[in-house]
């Protein structure tokens, strides 16, 4: 306090700048604890005074002035959230309004010697915006957000600009702001710029990132956002950036913007698909981390969408030295523990299944995916989902050909309801019958031995269970050309038809028309 009271005192302009020129050598500490004594003896509130009476009194004759008081003011700021809340209830406002008015003058003048008034001004304001309780007061002061984006315009002051957009980012975090943020003139564009220029300060970019991410939480601005200068904005920004929180706050960007579903389109045709691959690249790099996962997936799970599916298929195909999105999601949704993670992986994947079919690109890929992921899964959970997205497929006549087709496909619906029971049983039996109903392709099926061990152990399955489904499908096979010869072959397969026949006669017809063949 005695070095404010000397400022207050000074009898000369001399003395005055040596007695602030001193503060700023008493106070440049980050002790918390200390500057929270000299905030609570009254230091900081005759620093704001004196700056008040240095400005609007003598303006820009004492600039060296201007730069200690605020020098000194930003490092007693650096005290407690708690003692910043006092500070903002005692002299907050008029603290802002003059920070505000100092900064417009600073930028107002061509020929200014440095931007170090500029910085202290950025980084005070940056203080109070990371306090909690003031955020949503200061970001509704008079002017503050324009200066703001007026500092972040300066493309040459690259300290005040990192405290700026620092600033705002504190701001940001208030979902009541949001709104207000979005609609400032020009902040937003400058915001893109940020993110998007590729020789911009690594700082400015990951504040720039993390601010369009929480300005797309608000329902109103997902619209607003999903523009073409953001999308270049984010695919330029993952073309050249490797900083992974700059990536993950991005994705979450991507994340929140998608959930408006007339979004999903432009974010995955954006360049051609570029903005998807790119996060088909980064997720299959090692280096990053599963917060980095994490929010790749979750954006692709809200990217992708029923509208969307086979374009996004067709634009990230499985290639020689490149996964694909099919294979991504499903290796992912396999080699990763974190629940929230497979969850959206199988959720996009749904989604991919339900817009694909026979014709589609990379409709064998999900095939595969599907059958040699999740159909052969010790979870319950990734079988039924494969079990149930077959039995939806099964019941197109175009997809059959491709299904039957699909190395491993038949021996292992076969295999799941030889193994399994109830439901998930006759899911299973629904799958075979629907492409025994494919008679061009009898002869293969039939010639498949675990088709017919199936149809053999089946006859004595529950009814509920599908034992009818079992009898359709014997009786088919046995009375088709393609098929039959290869059915009088299957010994325990006639035995079980023999013995069955003895009390239906739609049976006994069946039986002789096997006999026939032998």
């Amino acid at each position: 306090y005695l070095i404010a009271e000397r400022l207050r005192l000074a009898p000369t302009q001399k003395e005055s700048l040596a007695a602030a020129e001193n503060a700023t050598k008493v106070f440049n500490h980050t002790d918390t604890d200390v500057h929270d004594e000299v905030v609570s003896e009254g230091t900081a509130n005759a620093l704001f005074k004196q700056l008040c009476v240095t400005f609007y009194s003598v303006g820009s004759k004492d600039e060296d002035e201007i730069h200690y008081l605020t020098a000194a003011l930003e490092m007693v700021f650096r005290c407690s959230p708690k003692c910043l809340i006092a500070s903002y209830e005692d002299f907050g406002e008029g603290l802002m309004q003059v920070l505000i008015r100092i900064i417009e003058k600073e930028l107002s003048d061509s020929m200014r010697k440095s931007d170090d008034i500029l910085e202290n001004c950025s980084k005070i304001m940056k203080y109070f915006s990371h306090v909690d309780e003031l955020t949503f007061s200061i970001a509704r002061h008079p002017n503050l957000l324009t200066v703001l984006t007026q500092i972040l315009s300066q493309k040459t002051t690259v300290l005040s600009r990192i405290e700026g957009m620092h600033a705002l980012v504190g701001l940001a975090m208030n979902e009541r702001n949001t709104i207000l943020i979005a609609n400032i003139d020009g902040l937003l564009e400058q915001v893109i710029y940020a993110v998007q220029c590729k020789d911009e300060n690594i700082q400015i970019r990951k504040w720039a990132a993390a601010i369009l991410w929480k300005l797309s939480v608000a329902p109103a601005n997902k619209e607003l956002m999903c523009c073409d200068a953001t999308l270049d904005a984010i695919d330029s920004c993952l073309r050249v950036n490797h900083c992974r929180r700059t990536v993950s706050y991005i994705f979450s960007f991507i994340k929140e913007i998608a959930k408006l579903d007339q979004n999903g389109m432009p974010l995955v045709c954006h360049n051609n698909g570029s903005i998807l691959k790119k996060i088909i690249d980064y997720s299959t790099n090692n280096e990053y981390s599963s917060v980095v996962l994490k929010s790749a997936m979750l954006a692709i799970d809200n990217m992708v969408n029923a509208e969307n599916a086979q374009i996004a298929c067709t634009l990230c195909p499985l290639l020689e030295n490149e996964f694909g999105l099919i294979v991504l999601l499903t290796n992912i949704v396999m080699e990763v523990d974190d629940q929230e993670i497979g969850d959206a992986c199988i959720s996009a994947l749904a989604e991919i299944a339900t817009a694909l079919e026979a014709g589609c690109d990379e409709y064998e890929t999900i095939l595969q995916c599907l059958v040699h992921s999740f159909l052969c899964h010790d979870d319950i959970k990734f079988r039924t989902m494969a079990v149930l997205i077959l039995e939806d497929y099964a019941k197109k006549e175009k997809n059959r050909p491709f299904m039957i087709e699909c190395h491993g496909l038949l021996e292992s619906v076969t295999q799941v309801a030889l193994q399994s029971n109830g439901e998930e049983r006759l899911n299973c039996l629904q799958i075979l019958y629907q492409l025994i109903l494919c008679e061009t392709y009898h002869p293969i099926i039939a010639s498949n031995q675990s088709t017919l061990d199936l149809l053999t152990v089946g006859t004595s399955f529950l009814l509920e269970e599908g034992r009818n489904i079992v009898m359709d499908c014997i009786t088919v096979l046995s009375l088709s050309p393609g098929s039959k010869d290869i059915v009088a072959k299957h010994e325990e397969l006639m035995m079980t038809v023999l013995s069955l026949s003895r009390n239906d006669q739609k049976l006994k017809n069946v039986f002789k028309e096997l006999v026939s063949e032998m």
